[in-house]
């Protein structure tokens, strides 16, 4: 096995460290996920596991790391723009495949508040797109566009939700927090 210098790093995944007078940042990515430990008290803290079941001091989280958040965003952002004078129905059909792809991929770990941060992303280019259309965004205007309904969650799951991206047929966009 060889290891490649410009690719391989020593970290620690709880605190900062210094390696040859430079400083490094607790954790590491790998593979498009930020595997950390952060630093928790004795109610939330992980347990060693075994007979003795001893407090460790803190929690390991494996999250989307930074890149693939705004890779995600950059290529979301790429198909709206690409999309601007398309049908609702073409925009929904190209976007729900990036969506439910990225989302599925990082259902597995700790990811609930960037899925909802990213949803607040896609909600302000959507009505960006909305408005490129209409000229305004108008709450009358946008009722054209998103509807209240059920949304079906990935694990067969339904729950009532607001401005749900929908055609007047029923294609509805996926949002990421759909997937649990």
């Amino acid at each position: 096995l060889q290891l490649k210098p410009e690719k391989t790093r020593i970290c620690h995944t709880l605190r900062e460290i210094e390696v040859d007078g430079e400083k490094v940042p607790p954790g590491f990515d790998f593979l498009g996920f930020n595997i950390r430990q952060y630093p928790k008290g004795k109610h939330t803290s992980g347990k060693s596991g075994g007979p003795h079941n001893r407090l460790l001091g803190f929690k390991t989280h494996i999250k989307p790391d930074k890149e693939a958040i705004k890779a995600h965003t950059e290529k979301v952002k790429e198909v709206i723009r690409n999309h601007k004078t398309a049908p609702q129905a073409a925009l929904i059909k190209h976007l729900n495949p990036i969506i439910t792809g990225w989302a599925r991929y990082y259902s597995g770990v700790v990811s609930k508040e960037i899925f909802s941060k990213l949803d607040n992303i896609l909600w302000q280019q959507l009505r960006a797109w909305v408005v490129s259309r209409c000229g305004n965004a108008e709450y009358k205007t946008l009722r054209k566009y998103y509807r209240t309904g059920m949304a079906k969650l990935s694990n067969g799951d339904e729950r009532k939700d607001k401005w749900i991206f929908q055609t007047k047929d029923g294609l509805r966009l996926q949002k990421h927090a759909w997937t649990p």
